[in-house]
């Protein structure tokens, strides 16, 4: 095993006299020229030759300067998905329901197994030039780190191998929710109305904002072949709002949240959910809304699996 290097030089040219830096920049250059990351072309007039990079931190990394890409002429699309963390916590309170093993892998090289849409030129690094092309340019075939479109790249290629299966400034009130699998807290969230509303009823239909992330927390456990057979429990402490949830009379006073309500009752019908009414007492959602008492405030902290962190000083979290 060759040993981590601990010399980390301040510039490009000490780090290439290094005979240790050498030989992690010669098994870096090694695996882009393996992966066919490029071939050698003679530079087309007025192109835009994007520049190189070398990252060293206990290994050798050549990496594609983004910030000399131009947008329309070699760069185009950029945005990559981001798992959520709530699909991690799914996940993980799954393992822990079933016993399953938890792995965790890493690719090697994973933002260069990909090819590229868009013609980009980038520049032989020195020490590593073409000796019999020295003033040819490198036309990327394959996604390059550092480049701008590198990260949506991977991800369009590691996805095809998966299988898809009450404010006192504004008045407004807050909503909030947290969902449960098990004892394991997976989604929660705090958010402030974005209109005034005259009621309570109408303010604590966010409740179908709490429903809507059951739904989409169904449609994942289905996908991960654990679906649910029996309905969600969604707890509520607004009377009205239980009353509404399964009463198909539409009041007067409740049209303006009309949208809101037929969803709920939607779900309610077809056995998907069912609204239950909490005392305010139980109600755990509170701590994202309201200001508590301490000895309250503790209790639903506890009762949402968190425990808090030893302080560094006195005087506690």
């Amino acid at each position: 095993m060759r040993p981590i290097l601990e010399v980390l030089h301040k510039t490009y040219r000490d780090a290439f006299h290094d005979s240790n830096w050498q030989n992690a920049m010669r098994d870096e250059y090694d695996a882009l020229i393996k992966n066919s990351t490029w071939t050698l072309v003679p530079q087309p007039p007025d192109a835009n030759v994007v520049r190189y990079m070398w990252l060293f931190r206990h290994k050798a990394r050549l990496v594609a300067n983004g910030s000399t890409q131009l947008e329309g002429v070699d760069v185009d699309e950029t945005f990559s998905p981001l798992v959520k963390p709530k699909t991690i916590r799914t996940v993980l309170s799954l393992a822990v329901f079933r016993h399953w093993p938890i792995h965790q892998l890493d690719v090697k090289n994973a933002f260069l197994h990909e090819g590229l849409t868009e013609t980009v030129y980038m520049h032989q690094p020195p020490g590593f030039r073409d000796s019999t092309h020295p003033d040819y340019v490198c036309l990327l075939q394959r996604s390059l780190y550092g480049l701008k479109q590198a990260p949506r790249a991977w991800f369009q290629r590691f996805s095809s191998y998966i299988t898809h299966a009450g404010c006192p400034t504004t008045r407004r009130s807050t909503s909030g929710y947290c969902v449960f699998l098990g004892n394991n807290l997976l989604s929660w969230s705090s958010k402030r109305q974005p209109t005034l509303f005259r009621s309570s009823a109408e303010a604590e239909c966010g409740v179908a904002n709490a429903v809507a992330e059951t739904c989409w927390l169904r449609n994942l456990l289905r996908e991960l072949h654990t679906p649910l057979s029996f309905a969600t429990l969604v707890y509520c402490d607004n009377v009205s709002v239980v009353y509404l949830s399964s009463n198909p009379v539409q009041h007067q006073r409740t049209k303006h949240i009309e949208i809101d309500i037929h969803f709920l009752r939607d779900l309610v019908a077809v056995g998907k959910v069912r609204v239950l009414h909490v005392s305010s007492r139980y109600q755990f959602a509170d701590i994202f809304t309201k200001g508590l008492p301490s000895a309250l405030f503790e209790e639903f902290r506890s009762n949402l699996s968190i425990r808090c962190p030893p302080a560094p000083t006195t005087g506690g979290c």
